[in-house]
């Protein structure tokens, strides 16, 4: 089950109450809101994954596309599957059905501008599907003796053509009236292809088809091929061919190489780590300067000049160092990425916007319960595993807090305050615990003490800091107010008498004039300091009340 700590930017509003179930004592995460709307998060990805339990044929998923209307197409090594939004429809072999596909394990799909998938199967040649969905027609060396292999990698489209590329067999040319043309490799010669595994076939923006090789790139013009030669050499092998915008991206067994409109070759500082085994099996561009690559070792994510992270889907960094061969940018921004051994992962459009923290960013894990302000982007982070933990909220980064280590190894930690005086104040079951953040002084309080005790050994749910004192209230209802530096008890208010509030206690907030709130039973309350006393402010109603914030 995942642990981990959401923070969305927004604005706060208030007094707001929230009508609603309190949350329980497993919490998995916490909401951390910010000041406002434009305060930065991290940019941290956070995928949803589909698997085969919601109907995906399998997890190893070499190719995806999107047809004109918008569905989503998933080769995967048991079928080709359609997704709608909502589920999954597949296709597979049927030994009695001439127009199912040759095999199910799918290597290599392809949308055409009219609409038709094409796909290539294990050894099974190349099937087309008609934009009516009735069926494949398939091509293969028995019945087309042009073709020269049956074990197609890669294909794409252009003018009413489809060109193929094959394991030793070279690369196809299929005319919309149906007449095949091949090329090969032939040693010397000058307008051969450089080898006979094709890996990678792609169009241009001008038309130019770039031929990806397992001796090198080469390109034709629409009259002969001709090789290229790149940065890493001419006879690398290029995995992928990625045209973007006015650049073409290659991913080769040496590294990443990019050639702009100019045609001058360009090798990005970070470039060999995504030589082989790292090479970069898909490239795509996020519409916003940076760049998404999918690789032999996983998913990585470029930040400006400065060499690509790790992108992990999960709090396990689940993905890394495993094979990602593809990624499909939506129109609206939104991506699709193959998860190894998981499914396939969605990215929403709008990622930015929040940022999910968990173990993949250095977190202890647990079920998180309190969260305090740490002075600037920091916070505090409490929680059952008993640690506690600043997390810089702009860059992600985690720091443990190693004072009363030893004193919390088995202490579910539940509250968190930092005050006015560099403290930090710590509430749990039958405790309270104030740590000196400069002299790293620790003093405690308990149930049980004979000076300054707790109201009650319940949990010690809320810690509020106002400007006279230090307020807490416990599980069970009991609140106090005590003394910032000697923590001696101020007021002590219990259930049953007159001033006390009756119910539990949803949420303890300070107001901007200083005083505190508390929404309680079926009333929202004020501490009168003249009267020394809970006021009820029957202006709000009697429904109960499950939180509060202001502006």
């Amino acid at each position: 089950m995942q642990r981990s700590v959401a923070m969305l930017p927004g604005q706060g509003s208030g007094p707001v109450m929230g009508v609603g179930m309190k949350w329980s004592s497993a919490l998995l995460g916490l909401l951390l809101l910010c000041a406002s709307a434009s305060a930065a998060v991290p940019e941290i990805p956070r995928f949803r994954v589909m698997g085969t339990a919601d109907g995906l044929p399998a997890t190893t998923i070499p190719a995806l596309a999107r047809d004109r209307d918008g569905y989503l197409w998933i080769a995967t090594w048991d079928g080709l599957a359609r997704y709608d939004g909502v589920g999954f429809q597949v296709w597979r072999h049927d030994p009695q059905d001439p127009a199912s596909l040759p095999g199910n394990l799918v290597q290599a799909l392809h949308i055409d501008a009219e609409d038709r998938i094409w796909v290539a199967t294990e050894n099974g040649g190349l099937s087309m599907m008609g934009a009516d969905r009735k069926g494949f027609r398939n091509y293969r060396m028995a019945d087309h003796p042009q073709m020269g292999s049956d074990d197609v990698f890669t294909i794409t489209s252009r003018a009413g053509e489809t060109w193929f590329g094959t394991f030793g067999g070279g690369l196809h040319r299929l005319s919309a009236q149906g007449r095949m043309t091949r090329f090969k490799a032939e040693a010397d010669a000058p307008g051969a292809l450089p080898s006979d595994v094709v890996l990678s076939v792609t169009f241009d923006r001008k038309g130019m088809l770039w031929i990806g090789t397992m001796e090198g790139l080469a390109r034709f013009d629409g009259k002969s091929i001709q090789r290229v030669s790149t940065p890493g050499g001419d006879a690398v092998i290029v995995y992928s061919v990625n045209d973007i915008g006015d650049t073409l991206w290659l991913g080769t067994s040496e590294g990443v190489y990019q050639m702009g409109a100019e045609g001058k070759w360009r090798t990005p500082q970070w470039s060999q780590m995504f030589a082989r085994p790292n090479a970069a099996m898909s490239i795509v561009s996020d519409g916003s300067g940076e760049y998404w690559l999918a690789s032999q070792g996983g998913f990585w994510r470029t930040e400006g000049e400065g060499a690509p992270s790790p992108v992990s889907h999960d709090d396990l960094g689940a993905g890394i160092g495993r094979v990602v061969q593809a990624a499909l940018l939506q129109p609206d921004g939104g991506m699709w990425v193959p998860v190894p051994t998981q499914g396939l992962a969605y990215l929403r459009s709008d990622w930015r916007r929040i940022a999910t923290f968990s173990r993949a960013q250095g977190l202890a894990g647990g079920i998180y319960r309190g969260i305090a302000a740490a002075g600037g982007d920091d916070i505090w982070l409490v929680g059952t595993a008993g640690k506690i933990e600043r997390l810089d909220t702009r860059t992600g980064e985690v720091v443990s807090l190693d004072v009363a280590a030893k004193e919390l190894e088995n202490v579910r930690l539940i509250s968190a305050l930092q005050d006015s005086r560099q403290r930090l104040w710590l509430g749990y079951r039958g405790g309270l615990m104030r740590i000196d953040l400069a002299t790293r002084q620790l003093r405690r309080w308990g149930a049980g003490d004979t000076a300054a005790a707790l109201p009650d050994p319940s949990t010690v749910d809320w810690l509020v800091e106002t400007p006279d004192g230090l307020w807490l209230s416990t599980q069970v209802g009991g609140v106090q107010r005590r003394d910032l530096d000697t923590g001696g008890i101020l007021d002590d208010i219990t259930l049953g008498s007159d001033e006390a509030p009756q119910g539990d206690i949803e949420a303890m907030v300070r107001a901007p004039d200083g005083a505190l709130w508390l929404a309680v039973g079926k009333s929202l309350r004020r501490w009168d300091l003249s009267q020394r006393r809970f006021v009820a402010l029957p202006a709000f109603g009697e429904g109960r009340v499950f939180g509060l914030a202001f502006e």
